[in-house]
């Protein structure tokens, strides 16, 4: 049994050092393909942000640039989804209302395509309110005309700023990596 327990430690220890450092002209949030025009770079990744569910806004082939419609963040019952990329992302997206989009900038080399990729993250902010009674809280978060049963939202809904999701860029990117390694 100790033998075992042993054997798996050493096991994990051994497994954890064997990915080497990134080179030093790489960042998380940069790709690099090699031996392609712009063109197909581009088309490899929108099939990527494809896969995960980002819809395209701006194609710009002539300007190397992707950008993506917002994403609502995925929920805990959304197996399928891949644009929560850590734990945190996962957590933050169960609790807030959540957008995120995504921009590529891809730019011709010597040897290939370099991809550079920003992810930004807005939350929903919604006022506090509070409701007296049960017959109040269809008012609180929207008004309503006297002759209609349409819910109109309030004008004070705002999407506060939550920068960069780095995990999220560095996913972005090891997915165009790997697509571009099993399209060779």
């Amino acid at each position: 049994m100790r033998k075992t327990i042993y054997i798996l430690a050493a096991a994990v220890v051994i497994t954890a050092g064997c990915r080497g450092p990134k080179s030093a002209g790489e960042s998380a949030e940069t790709a690099f393909i090699h031996n392609c025009t712009v063109e197909e770079a581009m088309q490899l990744s929108r099939d990527v942000l494809n896969r995960m569910y980002f819809n395209i806004d701006k194609y710009d082939v002539d300007k190397g640039v992707i950008i993506t419609e917002p994403l609502r963040g995925g929920q805990f019952f959304e197996l399928w989804r891949s644009d929560n990329a850590d734990g945190s992302a996962k957590l933050d997206s169960n609790i807030h209302n959540l957008v995120r989009t995504v921009s590529l900038d891809l730019a011709k080399e010597q040897k290939g395509v370099r991809i550079s990729c920003i992810s930004n993250v807005k939350r929903l902010s919604m006022p506090g309110r509070e409701a007296y009674s049960v017959s109040q809280t269809g008012m609180l978060y929207s008004k309503r005309g006297k002759g209609t049963n349409t819910l109109v939202p309030k004008d004070e809904y705002s999407w506060i700023d939550l920068g960069r999701d780095k995990a999220l860029e560095t996913r972005i990117t090891e997915q165009i990596n790997n697509a571009e390694k099993t399209e060779k």
